[in-house]
């Protein structure tokens, strides 16, 4: 899923992961916050079929994130995200949601448990990474 290098920073401990990678009813994502605010860059193996917006994981890498969200929330999603880089605070915080009302490929609601974290990406990408279940 993450490059080599990265596996070894944190390995190393140069970088904290606090989100679990592994569940087989969770997945893992990861958006943008630098180039294509709110995109998704990667997504575990697992994505599509733990997470039924999206048909197979291609569809879902470069789709903004806000796909799987309800209308009134994907509307000011990217607001939300823009408002978060200009508090100009790296930290490895995990934010915890128990419950979110995202949407599947059908547009029906459906309940989430999500949590996030700040992660930077090598020196060249910054973003957020988020387990959902």
């Amino acid at each position: 899923m993450f490059p080599r290098n990265i596996g070894a920073q944190i390995k190393s401990g140069l970088i904290k992961n606090n989100i679990p990678l592994y569940a087989e009813d969770s997945a893992a994502v990861y958006i943008s916050m630098l180039s294509d605010i709110g995109n998704v860059v990667k997504v575990s193996k697992n994505f599509s079929e733990v997470i039924p917006t999206v048909a197979s994981n291609s569809e879902a890498i470069g789709k903004n994130i806000k796909f799987m969200m309800c209308e009134d929330i994907a509307e000011i999603h990217d607001t939300i995200l823009i408002h978060s880089l200009e508090k100009k605070e790296m930290n490895q915080q995990i934010i915890y949601f128990p419950i979110l009302v995202g949407k599947n490929l059908q547009g029906w609601s459906m309940p989430l448990e999500v949590k996030l974290q700040k992660y930077m990406f090598g020196t060249s990408e910054f973003g957020a990474c988020g387990w959902i279940k």
